[in-house]
C-alpha cells in the first residue's frame, strides 16, 4: 500500500498517475481508480522491459516507482537507459539499482545502509521517509493519544 501512498499524494499534487499490474485484486483497483489512476495490465513477466516501456509511454508515465524485490539489475538498467525517472523501495538494501530516488524507510536505514546505494542519485533512508495513505494520517485519534506503527521490511 505504499505506492498507493505515493500515488495518492502525487494525485494531491496535480500528478496523474497509472498503475500497471499483471493479476489485479479487484478491490485495490477500484481503490486506484477512485483516486482517477488509470490501470494496465501487465501481460507478460514483471522484468519484461519491452513491456514495461511500452506500458508507462501509453499511461504517459515519465516517472516509475517500482516496488519489487525480485527484479533483475537489467530491469532497472533498462529503464533508466530509456529515460524514465525511477524512484525505488529497497527495504532490504539488497540491490544497487540505477535510480534517481532510492527509499528505505525501515528505522536505522539512514545508519545501516548509508553507503549501500551507490547508483542511486539521491537516498530517503530511515522511518522519517515513511509512506503513509492519507486516510491513516489524517485519522482521528481513538482510545488513547497515540499510535504504533510496526513496519515491515525482513530481516537484511
Amino acid at each position: 500500500m505504499r505506492c498507493y501512498a505515493v500515488a495518492a499524494a502525487a494525485t494531491a499534487a496535480g500528478w496523474r498517475v497509472g498503475l500497471a499490474t499483471r493479476d489485479p485484486d479487484a478491490a485495490a483497483l477500484d481503490r486506484w481508480r477512485d483516486l482517477g489512476a488509470e490501470v494496465a495490465a501487465l501481460g507478460g513477466a514483471f522484468d519484461d522491459v519491452a513491456e514495461l516501456i511500452a506500458t508507462a509511454e501509453r499511461l504517459g508515465a515519465g516517472t516509475l516507482v517500482i516496488d519489487r524485490y525480485d527484479l533483475d539489475p537489467s530491469v532497472f538498467e533498462g529503464l533508466a537507459a530509456h529515460g524514465f525517472r525511477l524512484a525505488v523501495f529497497d527495504d532490504l538494501a539488497t540491490i544497487d539499482p540505477p535510480c534517481d530516488l532510492l527509499i528505505n524507510a525501515n528505522p536505522g536505514a539512514d545508519r545501516r545502509f548509508a553507503t549501500a546505494h551507490r547508483r542511486a542519485r539521491r537516498c530517503l533512508l530511515g522511518a522519517a521517509h515513511t509512506a503513509i495513505r492519507p486516510e491513516i494520517a489524517t485519522a482521528e485519534a481513538v482510545g488513547g493519544g497515540g499510535v504504533l506503527i510496526s513496519l515491515g521490511g525482513g530481516a537484511a
